[in-house]
């Protein structure tokens, strides 16, 4: 997981596994802890969710409280943009995650694909976004991302509203052609209120999502 400072400055922790059930029951995605009694040591050298070099580790003593009147400077969104342009270079290298932010122009249905170290297909999706630019990206998401992607709740067909999507946590990936590649630690917020998501709403352009209607909403399970 990922923590954050007051600031807006984080760093990656990690709970061993058979203090799973233990430590993390009571953490909750956006909520603000007083964390004691941990142990700092070097980051992972391969998927790096977070710059740095240092990372936080819970032990058997780690003591996590949910913090009384937390200050509210605590930051919505924890990213690090990467251009479109500068994506290629990281193609098949483990080291860290990507974050992406865009428009979505395309949302493709449910695939099942067949993956050599699985034995039943594995169900995919494919969304196209762009930056300021016109340039493209496709983002493939697997599995579980799949399947929770959905713009039921977003997109309003009677306005027509280009919708913005920041992705974070992809990896970059390269089959006829560069693409981010959604696993289990990929996330996505739609329109969020960043700076970075000024230019986009005051941009003249407008975008369409083709065929929205087709995102196989009966196959979802869940929604981000």
């Amino acid at each position: 997981m990922v923590l954050s400072d007051r600031e807006g400055n984080v760093i990656y922790a990690e709970i061993p596994g058979n203090l799973a059930e233990q430590k993390a029951t009571n953490i909750e995605k956006g909520g603000v802890y007083d964390i004691n009694r941990f142990r700092v040591c070097a980051t992972k050298t391969v998927f790096k969710i977070v710059d740095g070099d240092k990372m936080i580790q819970f032990t058997f003593h780690t003591i996590v409280k949910r913090a009384t009147s937390p200050p509210t400077t605590f930051p919505l969104y924890v990213y690090r943009l990467t251009s479109f342009y500068q994506i290629e270079p990281h193609v098949q290298t483990t080291n860290i995650f990507v974050d992406v932010l865009g428009v979505i122009t395309e949302i493709h249905e449910l695939t099942h694909v067949h993956v050599r170290s699985q034995l039943t297909p594995t169900v995919t999706r494919t969304i196209i976004i762009k930056d300021l630019t016109n340039k493209t990206m496709k983002i493939t998401l697997w599995a579980d991302q799949a399947i929770m992607f959905t713009l039921h709740d977003v997109y309003d067909a009677n306005t027509n509203k280009p919708i913005l999507v920041l992705f974070v946590e992809c990896l970059p990936k390269f089959y006829k052609g560069v693409y981010l590649s959604g696993g289990p630690a990929c996330r996505w917020y739609f329109n969020p209120a960043i700076p970075e998501a000024e230019p986009y709403l005051t941009s003249a352009n407008k975008s369409n999502i083709n065929s929205p209607e087709k995102d196989d909403g009966d196959k979802d399970t869940a929604q981000v």
